[in-house]
């Protein structure tokens, strides 16, 4: 099989469960060398460890997002252990769901920090070292509820439009990105980069809201879960 990212290095945050976890695999099998991001180490060590008994190519780092200093060093760990940064996925989220006042003022920046500030964070520190390798990608992990709002998750659906926003900028600036893409219909095409739903192949959405509600079942409870991580990464 070809591996369509030999010779790569992919920094994934979040990448300790779910989607991230998934798309960690899922690199690995296709020759990159992944560095896994996320808060906690024993479940980074042990995908780590699963990811090299199978042959690929992975290092944990634990970091927490929303420490600038952390992220930094997390990069710096890419480069130093495996010669740069070709990819960065900004996958890490939170959420706290519930009306916006019941919602402690903590909550709401824990949200903003996670979801919005620190993938426009990790984006300006990762640009020196894609533009060093010629070239890089990145991939902003929005979801369903950037499109469609979500009741008791306002200030989520808030930070998932606020990151498909910045990601559609910043396809536009191509003098600040250079040869440098980003995955602005990650959150369409075959799966929506949602840990808690996927969409039937092909479908789009964004067109028709009523049709949109209809097939996420989007209700009280949140969106039904239809898939896993690994649909989604794939």
């Amino acid at each position: 099989m070809a591996e369509r990212f030999a010779g790569k290095v992919v920094v994934i945050t979040g990448a300790s469960t779910g989607i991230g976890a998934a798309a960690a695999r899922l690199f690995a099998l296709e020759g990159a060398a992944v560095v896994l991001a996320a808060r906690g180490a024993d479940a980074l060590e042990r995908l780590a460890s699963d990811i090299g008994s199978s042959g690929g190519k992975a290092s944990a780092f634990p970091a927490d997002v929303t420490d600038r200093a952390a992220c930094e060093r997390m990069l710096a760990h890419a480069k130093a252990t495996f010669g740069g940064v070709d990819v960065l996925v900004n996958n890490a989220g939170a959420n706290r769901r519930g009306p916006i006042g019941d919602l402690t003022a903590d909550d709401l920046v824990f949200v903003l920090q996670v979801n919005l500030i620190a993938p426009i964070v990790l984006t300006r520190l990762a640009l020196p070292y894609l533009r060093e390798r010629g070239s890089g990608a990145i991939v902003n992990v929005a979801s369903i509820a950037g499109m469609i709002p979500v009741d008791h998750e306002a200030v989520y659906s808030a930070t998932k439009f606020g990151l498909r926003a910045f990601s559609f900028a910043l396809v536009e600036d191509s003098i600040v990105m250079q040869n440098v893409e980003v995955g602005r219909h990650a959150i369409v095409r075959r799966a929506i980069v949602d840990k808690n739903v996927r969409i039937e192949e092909g479908a789009q959405i964004g067109v028709d809201p009523a049709e949109d509600r209809r097939r996420f079942h989007v209700s009280a409870g949140g969106v039904v879960v239809v898939g896993k991580g690994e649909v989604v990464a794939a």
